[in-house]
């Protein structure tokens, strides 16, 4: 008890020596403040796969995503480049839930028009899905939408969506 209260003391004397910085005292007119509703969030989510093209080491594969949400979805990180963008995922899988052992299979970044996916709007994409790893046994293609959870969503739970490769 004794230490905890020696070194508390000790830090609380540090503290009250040190100089504070100087801080610009803030103008009202420098700053604009924005209130989002707690309920109001973009939600991504995959609608469709189609693979479109069957090539000797990958499948082509097109894409459906849509903003379930009830305000705009930005796609585009903070650094306006292609990088920093949302990302799209392919897996292979034995199931159609997003698992650890699912085989990676390609990712995409997402290019819209002006980075932004509107409430309701939808947005169809092509991606190219490496075959190297499919097997009798993992024959479902899994899609995941914001792949590094980027984007704070309604709902985190629908980012995947599935087709059973016949």
């Amino acid at each position: 008890m004794n230490i905890t209260y020696s070194l508390l003391s000790a830090c609380i004397l540090i503290a009250m020596h040190l100089p504070f910085p100087d801080v610009e005292p803030l103008r009202h007119d420098t700053f604009q403040v924005t209130y989002t509703p707690p309920d109001s969030c973009p939600d991504l989510r995959v609608d469709s796969i189609k693979i479109i093209e069957y090539k000797k080491k990958c499948y082509i594969a097109e894409y459906s995503i849509s903003n379930q949400g009830n305000i705009p979805a930005p796609l585009f990180g903070e650094k306006k480049k292609l990088t920093d963008n949302i990302i799209l995922r392919a897996y292979f899988s034995g199931d159609k839930r997003l698992n650890r052992g699912d085989a990676e299979a390609g990712a995409a970044y997402i290019k819209t028009g002006d980075g932004t996916l509107e409430p309701g709007q939808s947005y169809t994409g092509k991606i190219e899905i490496d075959r190297n790893l499919e097997t009798n046994y993992i024959s479902i293609i899994l899609l995941q939408v914001d792949a590094f959870s980027t984007l704070r969503e309604c709902d985190e739970t629908n980012n995947v969506g599935w087709m059973i490769m016949d």
